[in-house]
């Protein structure tokens, strides 16, 4: 299932490591997530042909089930096909704090994680400069392929406004026309 797909696009809460009290239970569905993180971000080239379990068939897309989920039960491959996919972990947090704690956390959890050899880039991602939809983009050095973003968005449904938090490994060009960018 596609979890906020208006939304379109990525981030990764690492709440165990926060320890922000929250109602959603979550938690790390690997021993070690940095581990995984690094071999995901390896199986790209492959379209995370190791990672994919079954599989659930849209008109535009296929969503698999994640063999190994960095956030348990919150991650999925979306694959357009022709080696067009990219590995999603996605979590609605209760509030725009909370969110903005995870988002902080899974930013610094990465960029601890991949080390030295890639660049980071943090940006607003919100219509009109809504500063509570941010964006950090991590490239390897000397390439631009595969992008790894940490993302926070603030969605809005009639009154109702929620936050999620991303992790999305995969082509920048995907991620820039599901983010409308």
């Amino acid at each position: 299932m596609i979890r906020s797909y208006r939304a379109g696009i990525v981030g990764l809460a690492l709440t165990t490591l926060a320890g922000c009290s929250i109602t959603q239970q979550v938690s790390m569905g690997v021993e070690d997530p940095c581990g995984t993180l690094k071999t995901v971000v390896a199986d790209y080239g492959n379209g995370f042909a190791e990672f994919r379990r079954s599989a659930t068939n849209y008109r535009m897309m296929t969503v698999y089930q994640a063999r190994e989920e960095i956030v348990d039960g919150h991650c999925e491959i979306w694959s357009w096909g022709r080696d067009d996919a990219a590995y999603v972990c996605s979590v609605t947090a209760p509030s725009q704090p909370v969110a903005m704690t995870r988002y902080q956390v899974a930013v610094d959890y990465v960029s601890d994680c991949l080390g030295e050899g890639w660049r980071r880039t943090a940006s607003t991602r919100g219509p009109d400069g809504d500063d509570t939809s941010v964006v950090t983009r991590f490239r390897p050095e000397g390439k631009t392929e595969p992008v790894l973003s940490v993302h926070n968005v603030r969605d809005q449904g009639g009154p109702w406004s929620w936050h999620t938090n991303y992790v999305y490994v995969g082509a920048p060009d995907r991620m820039k026309a599901l983010n409308g960018r």
